[in-house]
C-alpha cells in the first residue's frame, strides 16, 4: 500500500515521524491475542470509551475516525454498523486492521497510512474522532488539533489522550503534557473541554522495566515479567483500575495518563472540567 503523504513537516529520523514510523510498523506487525492480553493497549481503550461516555454519545450508527488507532482495540471495539475510519504511519497496522475490518462485517471502514497534520476526510464528516498518546508525538499539536477540528461534526465530539508525568525521556516523543498545557491546546483550536480523566498508575510497576529494556536483555525472566504483568492488568475492569489509581494517588504517585473529551465551542456555553 502506497502511504498518502499529506505534507512534507515530519522532524528528522531520530526523533519523531521517521523514527515512529520504524518503530512502530515493528511494534504492530502481531497478532490480535497480542494485544488483547496487552495492559497499555486495553487500559488506553477503556479510557477512551470511558470519555465517550462521558461525552454523552451512544456507540451505535456513529462516523467514528481515530488518528493513530495502533491494534485497533478503541475503533473496533464500536459496532458493525459504525462507519469507521482509521489513520496510521504504520504500513502494518493498516494492513492488520483492513483484515479485521472485512473478518468482523463491517458496513463500511476505510484504513489510511499517512504522514503530516492534514487529514483526508471532508469538513464535518466525523461524529466521534479520538487521538490517544498521537499529539506528543507529532511535530506540530496545533495544527493537527485544527485539522480535527475542521472534520469533525458540528454535534461531534474529540477524544485526546496522552500521557503525564513521564520519569524517562522518551525519544519518539516531541512535548511533554499536562492539565493546564493540553487545555490550552484545544481552547487554542477553538474547542471546549467537556471533561477530564487522569489515570492509569499501575505502569509505575513496570516502567523502569521497559525503558530499561530488560523485557529484552533478560532472555528468560524478561518474557515471564512481561507475561506476568500484562495478562492480569489487562483484564481488569476500568473501575478497578481506577481503585488502584487512588491508593497510589494517596501514597504520592500522580497519574500517568490524561485524558480529555472536546467539542466545538459554541458562543452560548464555556469551558468546564468534570
Amino acid at each position: 500500500m502506497t502511504p498518502v503523504v499529506l505534507n512534507d513537516d515530519l522532524p528528522p529520523a531520530g526523533h519523531t515521524g521517521n523514527a515512529n514510523v520504524s518503530c512502530y510498523d515493528e511494534y504492530y506487525d502481531k497478532p490480535e491475542w497480542w494485544f488483547r492480553f496487552r495492559y497499555d493497549t486495553q487500559i488506553k481503550k477503556r479510557t477512551c470509551q470511558s470519555l465517550v461516555r462521558r461525552g454523552g454519545k451512544s456507540r451505535h450508527g456513529q462516523r467514528v475516525c481515530e488518528l493513530g488507532f495502533g491494534s485497533g482495540a478503541f475503533l473496533f471495539s464500536f459496532p458493525s454498523d459504525c462507519v469507521i475510519h482509521g489513520l496510521e504511519i504504520s504500513h502494518s497496522a493498516v494492513s492488520r486492521a483492513e483484515r479485521i475490518a472485512h473478518q468482523r462485517g463491517y458496513r463500511s471502514a476505510r484504513f489510511d497510512q499517512v504522514s503530516g497534520a492534514a487529514l483526508p476526510l471532508a469538513d464535518r464528516s466525523v461524529d466521534i474522532f479520538a487521538a490517544s498518546h498521537v499529539l506528543e508525538h507529532v511535530p506540530n499539536d496545533i495544527a493537527t488539533l485544527t485539522e480535527i477540528n475542521r472534520v469533525l461534526d458540528d454535534q461531534g465530539i474529540a477524544v485526546i489522550v496522552v500521557p503525564i508525568n513521564e520519569k524517562y525521556e522518551d525519544p519518539n516523543h516531541a512535548r511533554q503534557y499536562d492539565l493546564t498545557s493540553l487545555c490550552a491546546a484545544v481552547l487554542a483550536t477553538g474547542f471546549d473541554v467537556i471533561a477530564s480523566m487522569e489515570n492509569e498508575t499501575l505502569y509505575y510497576l513496570v516502567e523502569r522495566f521497559y525503558f530499561e529494556r530488560y523485557n529484552t536483555r533478560w532472555k528468560l525472566l524478561g518474557p515471564m515479567i512481561v507475561a506476568a504483568f500484562n495478562i492480569p492488568a489487562s483484564l481488569l475492569p476500568l473501575s478497578i483500575c481506577r481503585f488502584i489509581d487512588q491508593i497510589f494517588n494517596v501514597c504520592g504517585m500522580p497519574a500517568r495518563q490524561l485524558g480529555v473529551v472536546v467539542r466545538k465551542r459554541s458562543a452560548n456555553e464555556g469551558s468546564a472540567l468534570r
